[in-house]
């Protein structure tokens, strides 16, 4: 799950120690809006297809055409179905956005487990802290406004782990978690690194799936 999927974050305020703890989930509301008003357009939309398939079959003469070349039938049935496929996968999208999730854990020996959440699995997988490239102040930008983001960085972007959404995060902060994480600070103005301590990462895992 990317950071621009995520709009909830428990609990909001900055890690001030290890180990943390985070809960992640896309917002519900925008999901459940944009359902409330699929559904109804889905079953408008197919009311005249349904009328037009009763009238058809009621009729003595569509039917002996259709039973007579087979073909025509699969024809209309495939349109049907790839029609339907445009308004279930955006409706498909939106589930899984309501169902899934993701709990970060940093233990404090740097150590973090991953356990993404989605309707028909659970996956973990492990990483250290060293494995990424650092921490990342972003600004995003959408339609409902702006927020700053604090992100350990990995070339994977499934694998990028938000850690604080706030209305504004100060340099102050940044550096501050970022001694707490003991890793670098990423994509800021800020001169004066933190300083590292010399820890070896343990062995990685090979991540896990598991059905739900």
């Amino acid at each position: 799950m990317r950071p621009h999927h995520i709009d909830r974050l428990f609990p909001a305020q900055q890690p001030v120690q290890l180990p943390i703890q985070l809960d992640q989930r896309p917002s519900r509301a925008s999901a459940v809006l944009f359902i409330a008003l699929l559904v109804p357009a889905i079953v408008i939309m197919m009311i005249p297809v349904f009328t037009i398939a009763a009238t058809a079959y009621a009729d003595p003469a569509t039917r002996d055409v259709l039973a007579s070349k087979p073909w025509v039938a699969a024809q209309i049935s495939i349109g049907l179905i790839l029609w339907l496929s445009l308004w279930v996968i955006p409706l498909r999208g939106f589930w899984i956005r309501l169902t899934r999730g993701r709990r970060i854990e940093i233990a404090t020996c740097g150590t973090v487990q991953v356990t993404e959440i989605s309707p028909l699995r659970r996956r973990v997988w492990t990483a250290h802290v060293a494995d990424f490239a650092g921490l990342s102040h972003t600004v995003r930008s959408s339609l409902s406004g702006t927020r700053h983001e604090l992100s350990l960085q990995q070339d994977n972007p499934n694998r990028t782990l938000l850690l604080q959404i706030a209305p504004t995060i100060t340099d102050m902060e940044t550096i501050t978690l970022a001694k707490l994480l003991n890793c670098r600070v990423l994509n800021t103005s800020i001169v004066r690194q933190p300083q590292l301590a010399h820890t070896a990462p343990p062995v990685l895992h090979e991540p896990q799936a598991a059905a739900a």
